[in-house]
């Protein structure tokens, strides 16, 4: 009985929560996607992989969004961080990185993982935009 008064409290503080307000921001993103073959779905079902399917779903709310695919197959952190020094393009609205799983495989060790991800983080956080970051998958 308890329980049951708890979740209809719940449930209906959920329902009276005001209505998101728009943040009334419209037109095309620049989407940037750094990482390894995830990014380019190598290995995805119909539809591909992440980046492209968010990229759709992009497409269909702000019609004109543009992709900027810097995904590698094989890459490690390392690539990320060349991926980003050669990135000069317009500053992207929105960021995901997928990386992690070949510095698992390719024996990377684990504190130079960790300081380059960390400058990853360092130089994304300059352009300003919301960063996704894909979990690494346990190798």
């Amino acid at each position: 009985m308890l329980c049951g008064l708890i979740l209809a409290s719940c449930l209906l503080a959920a329902c009276s929560q005001p209505k998101p307000k728009s943040t009334g921001q419209t037109g095309p993103l620049t989407y940037l996607a750094l990482g390894d073959s995830t990014g380019i779905g190598l290995g995805a079902g119909n539809g591909g992989g992440y980046v492209d399917r968010l990229a759709q779903q992009l497409q269909q709310v702000r019609p004109g969004t543009r992709l900027i695919n810097l995904s590698e197959a094989g890459a490690t952190t390392r690539d990320v961080l060349r991926q980003l020094s050669s990135y000069a393009g317009a500053a992207p609205s929105l960021i995901t990185v997928g990386i992690g799983v070949n510095d698992v495989v390719q024996g990377i060790d684990e504190t130079e993982f960790t300081q380059n991800y960390e400058k990853i983080l360092a130089q994304l956080k300059k352009f300003g935009a919301p960063v996704i970051i894909i979990n690494v998958p346990d190798v």
